[in-house]
C-alpha cells in the first residue's frame, strides 16, 4: 500500500517496545529510541481511541483484504481478530452466512461500495448472529497523504434500539389515527346534514359557527390521513398497484378537479402535454396523489392573476412531470428542508396557508418506492418548480415499436 500511514496490530506494537528496550542498550540509538516511543505511544493511544467507539470498525482493502479493526467489530459479531487480519473478505464466507438474516444482500451492498471508492455509502441490515440486532453500516474511502486509495472503511452502528422505538411511535401515530378517525367522520357528517337544513332551517349566524365547525373538521381529517400515510409508508405497510398509468390522462383528471377553486382566486392552469406522452408504470392512485399534492401546493402559494403550469415529457426510460408556479419562492436553506415532515416555509404568504407539512414528504416517499425521484427548484419571489419521474411502461414502449416496425 506505499507509503500510508499504518496501524499496529497488537504484536507489532509489542515487537516494537522489544525494539525499544534494545536499542536503548546503545546510547547510539537514543534518538531512534525515542522516536519508536513516540511511535508506540501514538498507535497505543489511537487504538484505544478506536477501541472504545460503540462503533464496530473494519478497513477491506482494494484487494479485498480485511486489515484494520477494533475490538468492537470482533464482539459484534464474535470474531477473534486472527480471523481478520491479513485474510480475504472470501475467507469469512461462512460466518457471514451464519451471522446476517440476508448474507447475499449484505454481501452485494460490500461489494456495490467497493465500486464506488470516490463516496459514502450507507445501509441497514439484519444481524441475526450472536443475537439479533439492526445495523446501520457506512462506508467511506481511505485514501494515503498522497491521495492513493486504500479501500473502504466499514462502520457498523448497533440502531436496533432506535428502530424499535420508530416502530413503537410508527404503531402509535397509527392507533391513534384510526382512533379519531372514526369520529371525526361522523362528526363531518352531522356537521354537513345541519348545514344542509337536514335538521331543520338554520340562521346565518348557525351556518357561519358551523362552517368554522366544518372547515376544521376537515383540516383534522386531512392530518389524519396524512399521518396514516406517513405511518404507513414507514412501516413499509403501503401497498402499491403497478401497473401501466395514463400519466396525460391523470394529469387532466387532477386538472379538471383543481380548475374551478383556481378560476376563483383568478389564477390560469396551463397544461403541455404531449399527445404522445409514453405510460408509465406505477400505481394510478399514487401518481394522482402526487400531482394533486404539488398542484395544490402551486395553486395555495399564489396571489393574483397567476400562472399554474403542469409540463410533461418523455425521458430515457422514464416519464417527468414538472409543476410550476409563479409564487414566492423558497430560500437555500428552505430548498433542503422542505420535503421533511411537518415543515413549512416561513415566508409569511405561506404560513397562512392550510396544511399538515406532511405533504411533500409524503410525495417523495411515493414517488421513491415507484422507482422515481423528485427534486425542486427555486429562488425567493421567482416561483419554484417541482419535477419528478416514473418509469417509463417498458411493455408499452416495446409494443409500440413493434407497430411502428409492421408499418
Amino acid at each position: 500500500m506505499g507509503s500510508e500511514p499504518h496501524a499496529f496490530s497488537d504484536e507489532e506494537l509489542q515487537s516494537l517496545t522489544d525494539l525499544c528496550r534494545l536499542a536503548e542498550e546503545e546510547p547510539a540509538d537514543i534518538e531512534l529510541t525515542r522516536l519508536l516511543k513516540l511511535t508506540i505511544g501514538s498507535q497505543a493511544r489511537m487504538r484505544a481511541v478506536m477501541d472504545a467507539t460503540s462503533e464496530g470498525i473494519l478497513l477491506i482493502g482494494r484487494d479485498s483484504v480485511m486489515g484494520y479493526h477494533n475490538r468492537r467489530f470482533l464482539d459484534l459479531f464474535g470474531f477473534a481478530a486472527e480471523q481478520i487480519d491479513g485474510h480475504p473478505l472470501a475467507s469469512i464466507e461462512g460466518p457471514v452466512n451464519r451471522i446476517f438474516d440476508e448474507p447475499d444482500e449484505f454481501r452485494r451492498r460490500i461489494r456495490q461500495a467497493a465500486r464506488r471508492p470516490g463516496e459514502a455509502t450507507c445501509f441497514l441490515t439484519r444481524q441475526r448472529y450472536p443475537e439479533v440486532r439492526d445495523l446501520e453500516v457506512s462506508a467511506a474511502a481511505v485514501t494515503d497523504r498522497e491521495g492513493r486509495d486504500l479501500g473502504r472503511l466499514h462502520a457498523f452502528r448497533d440502531v436496533t434500539r432506535e428502530r424499535e422505538l420508530d416502530r413503537m411511535k410508527d404503531d402509535f401515530v397509527s392507533l391513534v389515527s384510526h382512533e379519531l378517525r372514526t369520529p371525526l367522520t361522523s362528526i363531518k357528517g352531522y356537521v354537513d346534514l345541519l348545514i344542509d337544513g337536514d335538521a331543520g332551517e338554520v340562521t346565518e349566524e348557525q351556518k357561519e359557527f358551523l362552517d368554522i365547525v366544518k372547515s376544521n373538521s376537515d383540516r383534522l381529517v386531512l392530518l389524519v390521513n396524512d399521518l396514516l400515510d406517513v405511518s404507513r409508508i414507514e412501516a413499509g405497510r403501503i401497498s402499491l398497484r403497478v401497473q401501466p398509468v395514463d400519466v396525460a390522462g391523470s394529469i387532466d383528471e387532477v386538472a379538471t378537479s383543481l380548475r374551478p377553486l383556481m378560476e376563483q382566486k383568478r389564477q390560469s392552469l396551463k397544461l403541455e402535454v404531449p399527445a404522445d406522452l409514453p405510460q408509465a408504470r406505477a400505481d394510478r392512485d399514487r401518481v394522482v396523489q402526487i400531482i394533486t399534492n404539488l398542484l395544490s401546493n402551486a395553486q395555495q402559494v399564489h396571489a393574483g392573476r397567476r400562472t399554474v403550469a403542469v409540463r410533461a415529457q418523455a425521458g430515457e426510460n422514464e416519464v417527468r412531470v414538472e409543476v410550476s408556479d409563479t409564487g414566492v419562492g423558497l430560500s437555500a436553506d428552505e430548498r433542503d428542508k422542505l420535503f421533511t415532515k411537518f415543515f413549512r416555509a416561513q415566508n409569511p404568504a405561506t404560513q397562512n396557508v392550510s396544511g399538515t407539512g406532511l405533504g411533500l414528504n409524503i410525495v417523495k416517499s411515493l414517488v421513491e418506492r415507484q422507482g422515481g425521484r423528485i427534486w425542486v427548484t427555486s429562488e425567493p419571489m421567482q416561483g419554484s418548480t417541482f419535477t419528478f419521474t416514473i418509469p417509463a411502461d417498458s411493455t408499452a414502449r416495446t409494443a409500440a415499436t413493434a407497430a411502428r416496425r409492421r408499418c
